[in-house]
């Protein structure tokens, strides 16, 4: 999923992102998290074939709508 992530191209729009994600990430398109008037997350709910063993939630974000990374945390 890192690798991946790394290769979404910078500034993607959503709908881009959307089109490339691959099927092994199930994320949550219809509940964004607005942290503020410009940053959006999309939290990714599950990643097929991942253990979790460290029990991160990761999250695609976005600012004014355009992709700058995915999000980790604890």
């Amino acid at each position: 999923m890192i690798e991946w992530s790394q290769q979404v191209p910078f500034h993607s729009s959503v709908n881009e992102v959307k089109k490339i994600a691959p099927n092994y990430l199930k994320i949550d398109w219809e509940n964004p998290e607005n942290l503020d008037s410009i940053i959006t997350r999309y939290y990714i709910k599950e990643i097929k074939g991942s253990r979790g063993i460290l029990k991160m939630s990761y999250y695609l974000e976005f600012q004014n709508e355009k992709y700058i990374s995915v999000f980790g945390k604890k």
